[in-house]
């Protein structure tokens, strides 16, 4: 009688634990994100960094900052684990051009706050090349500030 009576709530609480497993995996999956954003945010990120030379960096510069925002509040967001480190990388692109962007406008200390942000992004995303673009402008606007 006492094995029935165990098998039975061992039979409820694998059952139980089936169905919290369907629901961590029908979680896994969720996202406010999606493929079309970061497509666009691809797009956008491509077209601040060739249209650097072409427009004035104050401009450049606000365009970049909102995008950078708005990049923050998707990494808060309910996203996918592989959307979050697409998110890190767009957001270390973003803050790498920030930094150059602040660097020549002349603001050091917002050139230091975004490279070092573009240094712990790609670092957190394991993104090596971004890493190494981030690396160079910290040390480059570090250097240019310490000559002057």
């Amino acid at each position: 009688m006492l094995r029935v009576g165990l098998a039975a709530a061992m039979g409820r609480v694998l059952g139980d634990a089936a169905d919290e497993a369907m629901e961590f995996t029908r979680r896994a999956d969720q996202s406010a994100v999606g493929q079309s954003t970061l497509d666009h945010l691809e797009v956008v990120i491509t077209d601040i960094a060739t249209n650097v030379n072409r427009s004035s960096p104050a401009d450049m510069f606000t365009v970049a900052h909102a995008y950078r925002q708005r990049i923050d509040q998707l990494i808060r967001s309910l996203h996918t684990l592989k959307e979050s480190r697409e998110l890190y990388v767009y957001a270390g692109w973003l803050s790498q051009e920030l930094a150059w962007l602040a660097h020549e406008l002349g603001n050091s200390t917002a050139a230091h706050a975004y490279a070092i942000d573009a240094l712990e992004h790609a670092d957190q995303a394991g993104h090596n090349e971004l890493y190494a673009h981030a690396a160079n402008a910290l040390a480059s606007i570090t250097l240019s500030v310490k000559l002057l």
